[in-house]
């Protein structure tokens, strides 16, 4: 781990300022050089992009110049005739003679007309051959006689690929043919291309296996990788950096299509970086060089502001340790003129050593006042032990008191906490007996209801047995009338008035009996309820008494926490005395530890050199 403990200011200030020259130059350099390699990326990929567009808009405009010648040939009115009636032989004599200039002046490679749906009718650049079926490879014949409209772009034959222009031809309204012209698309294109942008070309055409070279100013095989080439069929625009011929160059790869949008090829078009990678040497040298520049610029900053910085802070160490190692002299002074930080800390340094002569002088003042005050709280301390030992002594003899008044009230307290448990006791064997005297007051007001409704159920059948008698003494009458025949009738009639009777006794004797019991239980729900009334006062005595003896428990109680605080207060107190009188003892020692103490403060001060004059003078102003 890198630590900077041993290192001095200078050196840390010095190694600080070239650590973040480096760093800005290790950060920014890089930066600056990346950058512009981008910078340079993005031209190269313009330049690429504008030679490609350049490159297209040629093979463009040979398609449009194909077309056009084409268009104009068809719009003849011969042209119209001799194919309306496939009259070969005027055509010939139209335009074969004068081929020969066309391929000169206009590039033609190719020159003939067509039957559709694709049969030759005339190759004016051959015209020994006709007649032959060109539907097997030929689209833009096809496309060109089917639509009726002008076609023109790449499209292979039987001489290879081609710029083709074809044109529909039209006699009176009437489709009657096609005329094509196919201009030169080969190696010249691509030499003239070179010469004319300075830049190199090739065009790569697809092959079943591969890639084959169709024509190039780069060389017979392809610069771009295979997997450059396939990204570029797909559509992307791959860049791979080459070497070619010696020099660096820059390989863009663009697809190029048919007349029908098909891809047939990989256009790779170069760029020579020779020029951009000298700038780049060129900015990274003067990045390098200016970085160096910098840095022993920086060093020389550094090492004058850590000299600057360090010289007056060196002063006030040696100053500092000549106070603390030398003879502690307090009457020094730093030079503080200036108006910066050092000149500042060297200002401060000198209050601060003017505070510290200032306060030694007024602690050897008080050390002496000290050694007057401690001989003065020593004679204190003695009297006030004396007087410590007598009230601890009468503390402890009321703290006995206090005790024995705390147990004697303790012991009324639980005493009365018996009772109360007694009394309570009582109450609940009087509260059950009320109870019981009462469910008893309850079962004899439940006989005297069942007396009388016996009584009522003895009216009725004495009612009744009156009832039957009459009915009895009737039917006897009755009996009586009919003679012989109601004899018998009669003696029923006499045995049923004779149990009349009987059972009119029995139910007045029932209804004796029951009238004394009705008596009786009358007499005896009103001695329950003089009980009841009995235990109820019985019951709010105990309860008064109960509340009585709480109340005495509860003050008891009180009593015994009051005293137990007061006990409490007076032990403490007696333990606050005795430590008290033992603080005392140790406040002696301690004074006489003081003194012993001032004396060698007074023996340390003497060995600081002080201005006492100057303190005087101070006393003397500030007074």
């Amino acid at each position: 781990m890198i630590t900077l403990d041993r290192v001095s200011l200078a050196g840390r200030i010095i190694t600080g300022l070239l650590a973040v020259l480096l760093l800005a130059v290790l950060v920014i350099v890089p930066f600056l050089l990346n950058r512009m390699n981008s910078v340079i990326g993005e031209a190269e990929e313009r330049e690429l992009n504008a030679l490609k567009v350049n490159l297209v808009n040629a093979i463009e405009a040979e398609a449009a110049r194909a077309s056009s010648l084409s268009a104009l040939v068809a719009a003849m009115p011969t042209v119209q005739r001799s194919m309306a009636e496939q009259q070969r032989d005027p055509l010939a004599t139209e335009f074969v003679p004068g081929f020969a200039d066309l391929r000169t002046q206009h590039g033609a490679a190719q020159f003939q007309f067509h039957l559709p749906p694709a049969t030759s009718f005339l190759r004016v650049h051959r015209p020994e051959k006709f007649g032959d079926d060109l539907s097997g490879f030929r689209k833009t014949i096809i496309a060109t006689n089917r639509d009726q409209r002008p076609i023109s772009g790449l499209e292979r034959g039987v001489a290879g690929l081609g710029i083709r222009g074809l044109a529909p031809v039209f006699s009176e309204g009437q489709h009657v043919g096609s005329v094509e012209l196919g201009l030169s698309f080969g190696q010249y294109f691509f030499d003239s291309f070179l010469e004319q942008y300075g830049a190199g070309a090739a065009l790569r055409l697809i092959k079943d296996d591969g890639f084959e070279t169709f024509a190039s100013t780069l060389g017979d095989a392809p610069l771009l990788s295979t997997a450059a080439l396939m990204d570029a069929v797909e559509g992307g625009k791959p860049i791979e950096n080459h070497q070619f011929n010696g020099k660096p160059v820059a390989i863009l790869g663009s697809v190029i299509k048919d007349f029908s949008g098909q891809p047939i090829g990989v256009l790779e078009i170069s760029l020579d970086r020779s020029s951009y990678i000298a700038r780049a040497a060129n900015a990274r040298n003067a990045a390098l060089f200016i970085s160096v520049i910098t840095l022993i610029a920086g060093l020389v900053m550094a090492v004058l502001v850590a000299r600057s910085i360090s010289r007056p802070i060196v002063e006030t160490a040696n100053a500092m340790r000549e106070i603390s190692q030398g003879d502690g002299d307090l009457t020094m002074r730093l030079d503080d003129s200036g108006n910066h930080e050092l000149s500042e800390l060297s200002r401060q340094f000198n209050a601060f050593v003017t505070r510290m002569q200032d306060t030694l002088l007024d602690v050897r003042d008080s050390a002496d006042r000290v050694l007057q005050t401690a001989d003065t709280i020593a004679a204190s301390s003695q009297e006030l032990a004396a007087r410590s030992d007598e009230a601890a002594a009468s503390l402890e003899e009321t703290s006995a008191a206090v005790e024995e008044i705390t147990a004697t009230v303790a012991s009324g307290a639980e005493s009365a906490r018996q009772a109360s448990a007694m009394s309570s006791s009582t109450a609940e064997a009087v509260q059950l007996g009320n109870s019981s005297m009462e469910e008893l007051r309850t079962t004899m007001e439940d006989i005297q209801a069942a007396a009388s409704r016996v009584t009522d159920i003895l009216t009725l059948i004495d009612s009744v047995a009156f009832q039957t008698n009459i009915l009895a003494l009737n039917a006897s009458v009755e009996a009586a009338r009919a003679g012989e025949q109601g004899r018998g009738f009669a003696v029923v009639a006499n045995e049923v008035r004779a149990l009349a009777e009987r059972s009119k006794d029995a139910a007045r004797e029932i209804r004796d009996v029951t009238d004394q019991s009705v008596a009786a239980s009358h007499s005896g729900i009103e001695k329950v309820a003089s009980v009841g009334e009995a235990m109820s006062s019985i019951m709010e005595r105990i309860e008064q008494v109960n509340h009585a003896l709480n109340a005495i428990s509860e003050g008891s109680r009180e009593q015994s926490i009051s005293l137990g605080e007061v006990s409490s207060a007076v032990t403490q107190l007696d333990s606050v005395t005795q430590q008290n009188s033992s603080m005392v003892n140790e406040n002696a020692s301690s004074v006489a530890e003081m003194r012993n103490l001032a004396e060698q403060l007074d023996a340390l001060l003497a060995t600081f050199k002080l201005d006492e004059q100057e303190k005087a003078n101070l006393l003397l102003r500030s007074s």
